[in-house]
């Protein structure tokens, strides 16, 4: 077998993801999905890439010779060969596995990683970035319980009574015993465990909230767990702070699990105080627009604060990029609506007169971002400003059709050669009437085209 070498124009294979169970038991068959691109300037010449999964008892591994043993500490856990890519292609291919475990073989933490072209048959830009490794993989007979998602309220001001459901999942290998959940507000997006249990001291940075009890739950199973909580704030934090509110499920480690360091999650940033506090939940603007021609996007305002506010403004921006905080010459105001007060926890969806402008940095007729900013001048007090300003998705601009697939249906299975119809409902989207045109079907491996 020749050894393949570095080239300056070629390609560059690399693996980018791997989805994979997060934990398995020794000798469990399992499938792995593995995104392989090519990120060079040319496309693949063999008709067929090597690709191979192996699993490792650290985080780190070696591609394996061409002729020999595997490197200490790693083994071989599945193989496939990836087709021919070009230039900017990826691919995303099934990998059938096993779990066999390097040494020293027993159950524990080991890493599960993917090497393409192991075989060295393609020449590439760059030899050595053909591998990668996704992160643990727990091997072993116990559960593994974590929070996934968390709902509660956008705003919360000191002393309130709430609840708030979070979702507990068990990733293990076996059935978990109930348990309990726990909500804390911290000034910093990170937590910690109390040392002895719920209720027990906490940094000053974090607050206990409530606690509930969480059902049993079998392996790969999920259910939600409310919990009623009362806010209380953090000793290190100030008034109107926002701060993270995050959940802990088996606070008190008394479940033996896999691991125990994925127990805690943060949903994010929450109002608390007493002021209001506007946001923007949602934007909605014609799929096309024409230059030069007004439009009347739909804004929706909500008041995730306590408070009533007075009157305000919403701004209507068109951009070049998805954000209305990069430079100016990216976006342009084209519109403003004014609004009455809003009670604290309510919502508002108002139209927004606007007239089309392009951004200074716009160049011909490319796709624009359609975005919103409540209280453009912040001339009103709340208890967040961070949180004013959505971006819709781009829209696209110009004289002429915009053809989309909007939804195709066909048989759920079908024998090698037989004939088929498929239903495919096309649109319009653009400013003007589309020419005749055709809908092709295709049959692939993996579901991007």
């Amino acid at each position: 077998m020749s050894q393949a070498h570095s080239v300056l124009n070629g390609p560059d294979l690399v693996v980018t993801r791997i989805q994979a169970p997060p934990s398995l038991q020794s000798g469990n068959a399992f499938t792995a999905k593995v995104t392989v691109c090519n990120t060079g300037s040319v496309a693949t010449t063999s008709a067929a890439q090597s690709l191979r999964l192996y699993l490792s008892n650290n985080a780190t591994q070696q591609l394996p010779p061409s002729n020999g043993p595997l490197p200490f500490g790693q083994t071989e856990a599945g193989r496939t060969n990836v087709a021919r890519l070009v230039s900017g292609e990826c691919i995303t291919q099934d990998v059938n596995a096993n779990v066999t475990l390097p040494y020293p073989g027993t159950a524990g933490t080991y890493f599960l990683g993917a090497f393409i072209d192991v075989a060295r048959e393609e020449a590439e830009q760059d030899e050595n970035n053909n591998g990668f490794v996704s992160g643990r993989m727990d091997v072993g007979s116990r559960p593994d319980l974590v929070v996934t998602r968390l709902d509660a309220p956008a705003g919360l001001k000191p002393g309130q009574s709430f609840t708030a459901t979070a979702t507990v999942c068990n990733q293990g290998t076996t059935s978990a015993s109930a348990s309990s959940v726990e909500l804390y507000l911290s000034t910093r997006d990170t937590l910690v465990l109390p040392s002895s249990g719920p209720g027990a001291r906490l940094p000053l940075q974090q607050s206990s909230l409530g606690t509930a009890p969480t059902s049993p739950l079998g392996a790969g199973h999920c259910a939600p767990a409310k919990v009623s909580g009362q806010v209380v704030l953090p000793q290190a934090a100030v008034t109107n702070q926002p701060l993270y509110l995050g959940a802990a499920v088996n606070p008190s480690l008394t479940t033996l699990e896999l691991r125990q360091d994925n127990n805690l999650f943060v949903s994010g940033l929450v109002s608390v105080g007493h002021e209001a506090d506007l946001t923007v939940s949602s934007v909605t603007a014609p799929s096309s627009l024409r230059p030069g021609e007004p439009f009347t996007p739909s804004v929706k305002v909500c008041n995730v604060g306590p408070s009533v506010t007075y009157s305000f403004d919403v701004a209507v921006f068109l951009s070049t990029v998805p954000s209305l905080t990069a430079p100016s010459a990216t976006r342009i105001q084209v519109g403003t609506q004014s609004l009455p007060s809003l009670e604290g926890g309510r919502c508002v969806t108002t139209p927004v007169p606007a007239n089309f402008q392009l951004p200074e940095a716009a160049t011909g007729d490319q796709p624009l971002y359609v975005g919103a900013v409540v209280d453009p001048t912040q001339g009103m007090l709340e208890l967040r400003e961070d949180n004013n300003a959505l971006v819709g998705g781009p829209v696209g601009v110009g004289q002429g059709p915009d053809l989309e697939l909007a939804s195709l249906q066909g048989p759920a299975s079908l024998e090698a050669g037989q004939a088929f119809t498929a239903q495919a409902k096309v649109c319009n989207v653009g400013t003007q009437p589309s020419p005749p045109s055709q809908v092709r079907l295709f049959l692939a491996t993996n579901p991007t085209l």
